[in-house]
């Protein structure tokens, strides 16, 4: 049953991906507009400004200007965002090929990244240990989430998702670091705000040995994550010299964009967790398994709980960090989109450091059960994905931003999270009449519900088998 639903689910995510990038109706929908076309014109402007030789200053505004106030241009400078994806469109753009093509091409990359994500524990084989044997867990994990509407969409946040999870699971692998570093690299390359998140979780995921009663990092798995998010800045650095004319994005770091009161920080950071038109919770009820499995594997011993605390530490630092921006959830978005790359990443940790027998199980069964049925509006949205614009945008006037105007913003954020009706889950489930959105719905639904029975067997109490991470007894004692 279970491969049948993938199958399925597989053909009507590449029927919509086909659909969506090539109709020409779509190119105002959700899925291509807005961002990713100033990213494509951003790519036009970049091969030019390097025929004509021009290396720096390429995305430079006029003096005095900052965004929103100079609106974007298509093809007159190279835009604000991460360099990721502006390795395609360039590539496209030099040969010759059009903003359609590179829309296309970047669909998709992000349809190729979801399935490399669902499959990642498969990928990495038993070398993954805790994510391998879980993995019907991390299946469902991926499957029930919000990233499941912007596969084969030209959003960024699948590929970086892919990108940052990989990086995780192959630190704990302990392949070589050449590889580590590569994949580190793309995902420092993915967010501005990723190299320094890369570092910390390969901390808390790397293998430790104990010789002589002493807990050791694996250096050269850590070396490899580290050389790749140092790369990742000086790639960073260089490009946004080629755009600004200065290393740090200033258009990201400009004072219009950044909130700074408390109380606003503080009601994003709410927002992004519970409020049920942006929060975390209400679009990826699954996380809440992934807490449980935390609190399951904190009794494990002082060096796993050392582990969760540096997870711990991460997430709350990057949550952090969107409620110090002034859209936290990402302007016209499906869920709290800025927040969607990470959380792969720390469910990966999670699932590492997990124990092979889970204990009570029924509670974690049931749990993952209903997270799976109040996952079916990340389906239904692929057949309503005009709902996404509404949300900033009507039925009431849309929010602005601007420096003289960040309190009036900020309220009108937080309303349309807590308070806009009809509500975005709502709408995703409105998107079922649609001829691939319903039959989407009933596979992902069917698949998740085989994944559960699927990892209940792996969750079946066996002999006790000690977790690599905790302590050992010391050969003197062992003599004894």
């Amino acid at each position: 049953m279970v491969a049948v639903a993938f199958a399925t689910i597989a053909l009507l995510l590449t029927a919509r991906t086909v659909d969506s990038l090539s109709n020409p109706a779509e190119a105002t929908s959700s899925w291509r507009a807005g961002d990713t076309a100033a990213l494509v014109g951003g790519a036009k402007a970049a091969v030019s400004c390097l025929k004509d030789g021009t290396w720096h200053g390429c995305g430079a505004l006029p003096a005095g200007m900052v965004l929103p106030d100079y609106p974007d241009v298509e093809g007159s400078r190279v835009e604000r965002f991460p360099p990721l994806l502006y390795v395609p469109a360039i590539l496209v753009q030099a040969a010759g090929g059009g903003q359609e093509l590179s829309l296309r091409l970047i669909g998709v990359i992000s349809l190729l990244s979801f399935g490399g994500l669902l499959a990642l524990p498969w990928i990495v084989g038993p070398r993954a240990g805790g994510l391998h044997r879980h993995r019907h867990l991390w299946a469902l994990l991926i499957l029930a989430s919000p990233l499941l509407p912007y596969a084969g969409s030209t959003w960024s946040e699948v590929p970086a998702a892919l990108l940052l999870a990989a990086t995780v699971v192959l630190v704990a692998a302990d392949i070589p670091p050449v590889w580590i570093a590569l994949v580190a690299l793309g995902a420092g390359l993915s967010k501005d705000t990723a190299p320094p998140l890369v570092i910390a979780l390969a901390f808390a995921v790397a293998r430790h040995q104990r010789p002589n009663g002493r807990w050791l990092t694996n250096p050269p798995s850590l070396f490899g994550a580290v050389a790749g998010s140092l790369g990742a800045l000086a790639v960073t650095a260089a490009f946004n010299v080629f755009r600004f004319d200065s290393v740090t994005n200033v258009t990201y770091l400009a004072p219009t964009f950044q909130v700074r009161r408390p109380t606003a920080v503080a009601g994003h950071g709410l927002a992004l967790l519970f409020s049920p038109n942006g929060g975390l919770l209400a679009f990826w009820p699954m996380t809440v398994v992934l807490f449980v499995m935390a609190a399951i594997s904190w009794r494990r011993g002082a060096a796993i709980r050392l582990r969760l605390a540096l997870l711990a530490v991460t997430g709350g630092g990057f949550l952090l960090s969107l409620a110090l921006w002034w859209s936290p959830f990402g302007w016209h978005s499906w869920s709290p989109r800025l927040s969607l790359p990470l959380v792969p990443a720390l469910g990966a940790a999670v699932l590492l450091l997990a124990p092979a027998d889970l204990g009570p199980r029924r509670a974690l069964l049931l749990a993952a059960a209903a997270a799976t049925v109040l996952a079916l509006p990340q389906a239904g949205i692929t057949g309503n994905s005009v709902a996404i614009g509404r949300f900033m945008a009507a039925p009431r006037p849309a929010c602005t931003v601007g420096a003289q105007a960040e309190r009036e913003f900020v309220r009108c954020n937080l309303d349309r999270a807590w308070r806009q009706q009809p509500g975005l889950l709502l709408e995703g489930l409105r998107g079922f009449a649609h001829p691939v959105a319903g039959p989407l719905a009933a596979a992902t639904t069917a698949g998740g519900l085989g994944l559960i029975v699927l990892w209940a067997d792996e969750a079946r109490p066996r002999r006790r088998e000690k977790h690599p991470l905790e302590a050992s007894p010391s050969p003197e004692r062992s003599s004894a």
